[in-house]
């Protein structure tokens, strides 16, 4: 009998804590070694190298690895968590969406349940700050736009193609300063993404109203068609449709960022009033999460909404109403949500910002003694408290913390640097 050791002899246990040692590469050479050495090192920890995956979507090699690495159920198929990532300064060679519906179809195949758990797109190397001030040789915001565009457009053609369900899906919501024009949304409205959305459980989008300008001639003045209510109508339409491929959705986490202040066109003003538009033709039954960040509505539209759900957690930030008071919605929320563990509010404003009658210092001093702080944060049965607030009688105090609080709300909200 022979009593030497030999390497497909060690232990599955062994094995996985050597594999732990071994960068993919080389865990990749022992593989190969022979078949039941191949079998014990390709459990856990090797699988675990393809629960996450990025692809560059400027990248053939990358798009075209992704096809390969998804083919005849291999280890590709293990893919919990795919990130799409656009590079301002590359652009996507013409069959992207051709090789990205591919991985999917391969995906759809694959995976197990035969969808994919969660979808993210976002921006590298966009526009960069420092202490919340914009960084002179980053790349421009006019060209993170057209990118996130680009690589939207692609995401949803390679959606439509491959029909595979998705139940997470994060358009731009972890980038800062960068957002969908809703523009976009308008140009893929023809795409059948039911088959891919009808699952969905959980939505993040970054969006903004329409580029004015476009790259090659920023001095350009828009049309009349572009300027009109009809193009704004037509783009927060847009927006509907695309959520009301959703039906199961329970997160839901919307922000908006701010283009430009002035000058405003009817279709702009249109926009930033999308909100109203889906809380007048979008309903979520099963949502229990929803974060609500830089929109301009009115307490009305607000209430309307909220009386189709029965959340247990709900976040507004830089919220601003045009009409109405707070004061309705937090009454309704208290009385009416009857499983509501999780209440976060920051920076609302009705005629001005508002002061929360509860423990803590405002964001910045003013001219006369703080009455409160303009975040408020409560879990638990403390969430379905009476909330209550005031305006501040004096005025802002030009220091540090003010400036900071307002470079940070241009960073996170608009409008961009140019």
């Amino acid at each position: 009998m022979d009593l030497r050791p030999r390497l497909d002899g060690i232990p599955m246990e062994i094995m996985e804590n050597i594999v732990t040692l071994l960068a993919l590469s080389d865990t990749c050479s022992l593989r190969l070694t022979g078949r039941e050495v191949s079998t014990k090192s390709s459990q856990g920890i090797f699988k675990s190298h393809f629960r996450n995956k990025t692809i560059t979507t400027s990248s053939t090699e990358q798009l075209h690895r992704a096809v390969s690495m998804t083919q005849r159920q291999g280890f590709g198929c293990l893919l919990e968590h795919l990130t799409l990532v656009g590079l301002p300064k590359s652009r996507n060679p013409k069959d992207a969406a051709v090789l990205l519906g591919q991985t999917m179809k391969n995906l759809r195949l694959g995976l197990a349940g035969c969808c994919l758990p969660s979808l993210s797109l976002v921006i590298a190397d966009g526009v960069k700050f420092e202490d919340y001030s914009f960084i002179e040789d980053s790349s421009s915001w006019q060209s993170v736009w057209e990118t996130a565009a680009e690589c939207f457009e692609a995401s949803m053609r390679a959606l439509s193609v491959s029909e595979i369900p998705i139940e997470s899906l994060d358009v731009f919501s972890g980038v800062t300063c960068c957002s969908l024009s809703l523009d976009r949304l308008a140009t893929i409205q023809d795409l059948n993404l039911s088959a891919s959305l009808q699952r969905l459980k959980r939505l993040s989008m970054s969006l903004s109203h329409h580029m004015v300008y476009d790259l090659e001639n920023r001095e350009s003045e828009e049309s009349e068609e572009m300027q009109a209510l009809t193009t704004g109508e037509r783009n927060t339409r847009a927006i509907c449709k695309f959520l009301q491929h959703c039906p199961v959705l329970e997160d839901l986490q919307l922000h908006w960022y701010t283009l430009r202040t002035t000058n405003l066109t009817n279709a702009i003003s249109e926009e930033e009033l999308f909100f109203d538009r889906v809380a007048q033709s979008c309903q979520f039954p099963f949502l229990k999460r929803c974060t609500l960040k830089g929109i301009r509505t009115s307490a009305a539209t607000l209430l309307s909404f909220l009386r189709h759900m029965q959340l247990n957690s709900i976040e507004m930030e830089e919220i601003q109403l045009q009409l109405g008071e707070f004061r309705l919605v937090f009454d309704y929320l208290v009385k009416h949500m009857e499983q509501l563990e999780h209440v976060h509010l920051n920076d609302l404003w009705e005629r001005r910002l508002i002061y929360f009658d509860a423990p803590g210092e405002p964001h910045f001093p003013g001219s006369e003694p703080p009455i409160g702080p303009n975040t408020l944060t409560r879990t638990g049965t403390d969430a379905r408290m009476p909330i209550k607030y005031q305006y501040s009688r004096g005025y802002a105090l030009g220091s540090v913390k003010a400036s900071q609080w307002r470079r940070k709300k241009d960073m996170q909200y608009g409008p961009p640097s140019e």
